[in-house]
């Protein structure tokens, strides 16, 4: 779980040790990419397919109600300033591939 340590400057981090790392397959209806989780701190996303992925805070992403779009082989981080711990979903344009999903807790 994470925590708030300070550097040599005296700037105060948030650091963690607990990374989750995980596949999901692609799909063309809305899949969890990231679940409900209190605790996480950051959030990663590889979109490794041919394919567009729209992710979504939230559930039910769409290709036409999403966060944002994520090119075939993009990448996405949730912000660090403002650690949203809610749901992720996304949706594939054709089901090819996989996203790599790495969540720190």
């Amino acid at each position: 779980m994470g925590k708030q340590v300070y550097t040599t400057s005296g700037e105060a981090r948030f650091v963690c040790d607990t990374p989750d790392v995980r596949p999901v397959a692609a799909s063309v209806t809305a899949v969890e990419l990231m679940p409900m989780n209190p605790d996480r701190v950051h959030g990663q996303i590889f979109n490794d397919s041919t394919s567009v992925l729209y992710v979504r805070w939230g559930t039910g992403a769409t290709s036409t109600v999403y966060t944002t779009k994520v090119a075939p082989q993009g990448f996405y981080e949730l912000p660090r300033v403002f650690a949203y711990v809610g749901p992720v979903s996304g949706v594939w344009a054709t089901a090819n591939g996989s996203a790599k999903i790495t969540e720190a807790t």
